[in-house]
């Protein structure tokens, strides 16, 4: 956020992700239901309310379209303890991409 309470992004980074595509709705915290419009498994841990979008780097646009924000992030270790399978939900994000800070 800014001084005048506007919301503002880092500048896009690219990570690796496996992005699985389904329409459902879940209980996410601070929210009654959201419809999630995709689970997509991470290997870091993303904040939530961040916003993503489907592509490389190279291949971003000045005003990306098919924007989606991160509602619920979750982890699941193995037996061992040793690794964990991060997944987050996503849903549509309307709005226009705010100022890059």
């Amino acid at each position: 956020m800014d001084r005048y309470g506007k919301a503002k992004v880092n500048a896009a980074v690219e990570i690796n992700v496996r992005w699985e595509q389904g329409i459902n709705f879940a209980q996410v915290p601070e929210t009654t239901k959201q419809q999630i419009t995709a689970t997509i498994y991470v290997d870091q841990q993303i904040p939530l309310g961040s916003i993503l979008w489907k592509g490389t780097l190279a291949n971003l646009p000045a005003s990306p379209t098919g924007l989606v924000q991160v509602l619920d992030y979750g982890g699941v270790p193995d037996v061992k303890g040793r690794y964990v399978r991060r997944l987050v939900h996503v849903g549509k994000y309307n709005d226009t991409l705010p100022e890059v800070a």
